[in-house]
């Protein structure tokens, strides 16, 4: 790949002063800056069991509950470091926090704890408006495509709703 072609790629010079030329092997390196944002709304989501999306405001979530599974497809455009930002909503009202568990590109990244959007002095059904999101690092991922798998472990009665994920490269 030439360097001067591609201006995610930075050239960089041998030890005694030489310049990396054509016949020199190299991986390339990738300016994070230049590797877009993925940006993947819930209703790209393969949804099990399925259901049909709900527009909140200005976004389209599903509602899930316990032992659902959205599954993403990321098409990754250049090897890099990735934040995983997760947009949801949850009007929880169960003793115990709603949870969801993450598998990125077969990587199991654990369970994450859902926070509760309700306001504190709102009505019933109030929390569902308040779509917030929580980033979580995975770390690198290859070019190509990537699924991406949430799987509802733990949700009220009332589930949570999936408004969809974003990876914004790090540096």
């Amino acid at each position: 790949m030439n360097a001067e072609s591609n201006s995610a790629v930075q050239a960089y010079s041998c030890g005694s002063g030489n310049t990396v030329g054509q016949d020199t092997e190299i991986s390339p390196v990738v300016k994070p800056d230049a590797v877009p944002t993925i940006d993947i709304p819930a209703t790209k989501a393969i949804v099990v069991p399925a259901t049909q999306p709900i527009k909140r405001g200005n976004s389209s979530g599903f509602n899930v509950k316990t032992g659902a599974k959205l599954s993403f497809a990321a098409d990754v455009p250049l090897l890099a470091r990735y934040i995983l930002k997760l947009r949801y909503s949850n009007d929880h009202f169960a003793d115990e926090p709603d949870k969801v568990r993450i598998v990125v590109a077969g990587r199991d990244m654990g369970p994450i704890v859902l926070q509760n959007t309700h306001p504190e002095e709102g009505l019933n059904r109030d929390g569902w408006a308040n779509i917030v999101e929580t980033n979580l690092d995975i770390g690198s991922l290859e070019a190509g495509s990537a699924n991406i798998d949430l799987i509802m472990e733990q949700t009220d009665i009332y589930g949570a709703e999936i408004h969809g994920i974003v990876l914004t490269p790090t540096p």
